[in-house]
């Protein structure tokens, strides 16, 4: 505590405010850059869990899409034991439409 009074009796207001002031600024950046690191760990997390979740939903749009064309698969397969052969190409232009959105899905 005396060296605080020796030191407000040697040196202006002036002084005195500026060394606080520098106090704080040093401080305040510290803080800024803390929190400037936790941030960008919260967004490369943020970035990681969203990334997995464009992953899964695209795995059950091609699961959703493989099951349509198995189904389609055994519709034409039926309709060739029943040999309705006028119904074949509209059910095979489908499979191809659903087989080709399929390959074109982004990984």
């Amino acid at each position: 505590m005396n060296w605080i009074t020796e030191y407000v009796k040697h040196h202006t207001l002036a002084e005195t405010s500026s060394v606080l002031g520098l106090a704080v600024t040093t401080l305040c950046l510290l803080i800024t850059v803390v929190m400037l690191a936790l941030t960008k760990r919260s967004a490369d997390a943020a970035r990681a869990a969203a990334t997995a979740a464009q992953i899964g939903m695209l795995k059950n749009q091609a699961i959703a899409r493989c099951s349509e064309a198995i189904a389609i698969v055994t519709e034409i397969r039926h309709l060739v034991q029943a040999e309705y052969w006028h119904i074949l190409p509209d059910r095979y232009s489908t499979l191809e439409r659903s087989l080709v959105s399929l390959r074109e899905m982004e990984p």
